[in-house]
């Protein structure tokens, strides 16, 4: 057991390199993060429609021409003119050059491609010629939602209102999940005929799944950036303990904790090692 674990986890730090060296290549051919912007004025969706809104980043460059602005020269114009100084970063807020969108109505605001984080929103209304910039915000989910209500003084204040279901991505988790169990399944039963262990260990496999890969998953998708491996590695130590006890406690008669431990370890190797890439692929196609 004790030679498997550095094993497992060099194979783990492997499959997250070539991951992370094939997003890029698959940056423009896969699905696009998209975040959707409720805005507010008076406490009431804004009725002008169209209206116009842009995301800020903060960048170090000199303010560009928008590239994707089809709101007429002057409109344009008032948006490029934004340059807001953010000397604690020795950086400017303007105009996100590769954010698609904002052309806004109904109260709403739709963005995809690149899109900065963290960011800014600026709202400009034709009927009224007020512009409006909001507070920053972070952007951690690949689909969010936010809303923004437009002030009396000029700003406006932005807040995140991403549904927990969005950001634990529901369906991607459904077919993780599935996934999982179907592969731990083959496992275990590779497993009972080499061990010569009863067939009713297998029963086991689908709630020990219920029970932990949620957990993973949540765990995994609500860490920040920068802690998400560390989540995803002490959540998958978790699940072969978990699992391992589960497995364990339904078959105290004929399946001891060492060997549910060992069952464990294996099923979860072979669904993270044969499973990433899988859902990877998935993503990448837009399933």
């Amino acid at each position: 057991m004790s030679r498997l674990v550095p094993l497992r986890l060099t194979l783990l730090a492997g499959i997250l390199l070539l991951a992370g060296l094939a997003l890029p290549v698959a940056a423009d051919v896969g699905p696009k993060p998209t975040a959707a912007i409720l805005v507010y004025l008076d406490s009431q969706l804004v009725s002008e429609s169209p209206f116009y809104a842009r995301m800020l980043s903060c960048d170090t460059g000199e303010p560009r021409p928008l590239r994707n602005c089809n709101a007429g020269e002057a409109i344009c114009q008032k948006f490029e003119a934004i340059d807001i100084a953010e000397p604690a970063r020795q950086c400017a807020w303007q105009p996100a050059e590769m954010a698609w969108g904002g052309d806004c109505a109904a109260g709403r605001c739709d963005f995809t491609y690149f899109l900065p984080n963290p960011f800014r929103l600026a709202v400009y209304l034709p009927q009224s010629d007020r512009l409006y910039i909001s507070n920053e915000a972070t952007r951690e989910q690949f689909n969010s939602t936010y809303r923004a209500d437009l002030l009396p003084d000029g700003t406006a204040r932005l807040v995140e209102t991403t549904s927990i279901l969005n950001r634990v991505h529901a369906d991607a988790l459904l077919a993780a999940l599935l996934l999982s169990i179907v592969l731990e399944l083959i496992v275990a039963a590779v497993y009972v005929l080499l061990a010569h262990r009863r067939w009713r260990v297998l029963l086991g496999i689908p709630l020990a799944n219920l029970a932990t890969v949620p957990l993973v998953w949540l765990a995994t998708t609500s860490a920040g950036a920068g802690w998400a491996i560390f989540a995803l590695l002490g959540g998958e130590l978790l699940a072969v303990g978990a699992e391992a006890g589960i497995l364990h406690g339904l078959n105290r008669r004929h399946l001891s904790f060492k060997s549910a431990l060992l069952l464990s370890f294996l099923m979860n190797t072979v669904s993270f090692i044969v499973g990433t890439p899988i859902l990877l692929m998935l993503a990448f196609i837009g399933i």
